[in-house]
């Protein structure tokens, strides 16, 4: 120690198990996030700011018949979504007038699948922004329709099918009253030239009747 010289000690105190306290919240938090993602019935995919897919769930490997390990960080949007699709989705997000600024609204669109098909879809997306409003990444949900349509077009072909069944039954109905209706006269026509043939004898004039 030097002559005149104080020595000074900053101590500085740290409450670890705050901290710890705010970092488990924050690992139980991600967890039930990531669980939540990952058990939905939906599809969620989130890709970054240029359109490379980062999240890609397990409804959506199953209803695009991709595996997860196949898209994250090598496919994009544009390759996902039928020609067109990815980019009309941004476009209606951004405008602010299909659900709100950043948001699309469910609508009817479609995904390409791992072989190629394209599988209508109800979709709907939300764009993330940072802190300077920023686009960094989108947040697509989806439901596979196949199902859906398929129940409705066989309702439709039942109801087509009933009412068919009730026009021939009304033709049918209609054509019995009208046999009926012609029958009565014909019946009586037939009676009457019964009688004269009877009373006359059959005379030549008549059998020409």
């Amino acid at each position: 120690r030097l002559s005149g010289v104080s020595t000074e000690v900053l101590v500085t105190v740290v409450d670890r198990g705050a901290q710890q306290l705010v970092e488990a919240e924050l690992a139980r938090t991600r967890e039930l996030l990531e669980s939540l993602i990952r058990h939905s019935v939906l599809g969620v995919i989130v890709a970054d700011a240029g359109g490379v897919i980062r999240i890609f769930n397990e409804s959506a490997e199953r209803i695009s018949g991709y595996k997860s390990s196949q898209v994250i960080g090598t496919l994009n949007l544009s390759e996902f979504y039928v020609p067109g699709v990815a980019s009309d989705i941004l476009r209606k997000a951004r405008s602010g007038q299909y659900g709100g600024q950043g948001r699309l609204e469910p609508c009817v669109n479609a995904v390409r699948s791992s072989s190629g098909e394209e599988i209508p879809v109800m979709l709907s997306c939300s764009l993330l922004l940072d802190e300077q409003g920023r686009e960094v990444a989108s947040l697509a949900l989806f439901e596979d329709m196949r199902e859906r349509i398929r129940i409705e077009r066989e309702m439709a072909a039942t109801r087509d099918r009933a009412q068919e069944q009730k026009v021939r039954e009304a033709v049918l109905s209609l054509a019995g009253t009208a046999s009926h209706e012609l029958s009565q006269p014909l019946t009586a026509i037939l009676g009457s030239t019964q009688i004269l043939l009877q009373k006359h004898g059959r005379d030549p004039e008549l059998s020409r009747l």
